[in-house]
């Protein structure tokens, strides 16, 4: 016992002697980036709660601190536009969130995303496929290193 406590009082003189010299790097915060999209304004259908709800979310967000882009009532083209961006900004190391209020729909087993000008009385699904967007345009976000 005692030349373990020997042991041990001889080396904090050299501990406290590296630790002066040690310089503390600072690790910056992870920027948390979120694009939230309310659609509600559908042309035969118009929903009550998407927009409010995407609301709500990014002043929730917000609070938590994460910049917010919101979009309400997209076109495709909106919706394809805000998505680009949204993924073109982000860097390695980012927190990154997605939020939809809106309607979705499953085609052939792909989620899909409803944007405000897809004609919602159509008689061949498969051939609208065209007018919504997948989810699978979030892939990159765990698939390609971004810039730092």
């Amino acid at each position: 016992m005692v030349a373990i406590l020997g042991l041990l009082c001889l080396s904090l003189p050299g501990l406290a002697q590296s630790q002066r010299d040690l310089s503390i790097e600072r690790i910056p915060e992870p920027r948390r980036i979120a694009l939230v999209i309310g659609n509600a304004n559908y042309p035969a259908h118009k929903l009550v709660n998407p927009v409010h709800d995407a609301e709500d979310m990014k002043a929730a967000l917000e609070r938590l601190g994460f910049t917010v882009r919101l979009g309400k009532d997209l076109s495709k083209q909106a919706m394809q536009d805000q998505v680009k961006k949204f993924l073109g900004d982000l860097r390695d190391g980012d927190v990154a969130l997605f939020y939809y209020s809106g309607h979705g729909m499953e085609l052939d087993g792909e989620n899909l995303l409803v944007p405000t000008d897809f004609p919602m009385r159509c008689h061949d699904p498969p051939r609208q496929k065209p007018t919504v967007l997948p989810l699978t345009m979030f892939s990159g976000l765990w698939s390609s290193p971004r810039p730092g």
